[in-house]
C-alpha cells in the first residue's frame, strides 16, 4: 500500500466520524444521514463466474449496492464494505453493458446517475475502495478503545501493514 494512498484513505476514514461500535447496518444508517438518501442492499443471485460481487447503482433518489448472495457471510460484508467505499469516495466507473442489461434489464439509461461494477483491482479507485473497506473492516471486528480517532486510525494502518 502506497503512502499516499494510506494518508488518502485514514484522512477520508477520519472525516466519517463513525458511530461505534460500528456495524454495517450502523455504517449504512451514518452514510444515509450523511448523503440524506437511503441505502437498499440488494442480494444477487445467479451472478455468472467471473462477473462483479458487487455493484453500487446510485440512481437519482436511492443508494442501491448489490452483492453476490452465493458466498459466505464475511465475504458478502465486505463486498458490501467495498461497494460502500466506492459511494463514500463518490468514484465514478462503468458497469459493462452485457452485465447492466442481466443484472438491471428494467432500468433504463435515464434512471441511472451511475453504476459501479467490478471484477479487478488494477485502478486507483479499486484500491482505494479495497483500502477503505479493509479499514472499516478492521474497524468493525476491533473497535478503537477510548483513544483519539486519529491514533485508531493509525493503530489499525499499523497491523494491516504489518
Amino acid at each position: 500500500m502506497s503512502r499516499s494512498l494510506r494518508g488518502i484513505c485514514t484522512a477520508k476514514l477520519r472525516q466519517l466520524d463513525l458511530p461505534s461500535p460500528l456495524t454495517v447496518p450502523r455504517l449504512c444508517a451514518h452514510l444515509e444521514a450523511v448523503r440524506q438518501r437511503p441505502i437498499t442492499l440488494m442480494p444477487l443471485c445467479g451472478l455468472p463466474p467471473g462477473g462483479p460481487c458487487g455493484i453500487w447503482v446510485a440512481t437519482s433518489a436511492t443508494d442501491f449496492i448489490l452483492y453476490r448472495d452465493s458466498t459466505s457471510p464475511v465475504h458478502q460484508s465486505h463486498i458490501i464494505l467495498h461497494e460502500l467505499a466506492h459511494l463514500i469516495f463518490e468514484h465514478s466507473h462503468g458497469l459493462d453493458g452485457d452485465y447492466r442489461r442481466l443484472l438491471l434489464p428494467n432500468l433504463g439509461e435515464t434512471a441511472i446517475q451511475r453504476i459501479l461494477g467490478r471484477s479487478a483491482y488494477a485502478t486507483p479507485e479499486e484500491r482505494e475502495a479495497e483500502t477503505l473497506a479493509s479499514l472499516l473492516a478492521q474497524r468493525i471486528s476491533h473497535p478503537p478503545d477510548d483513544t483519539t480517532a486519529e491514533s485508531a486510525d493509525e493503530q489499525i494502518l499499523r497491523t494491516l501493514l504489518e
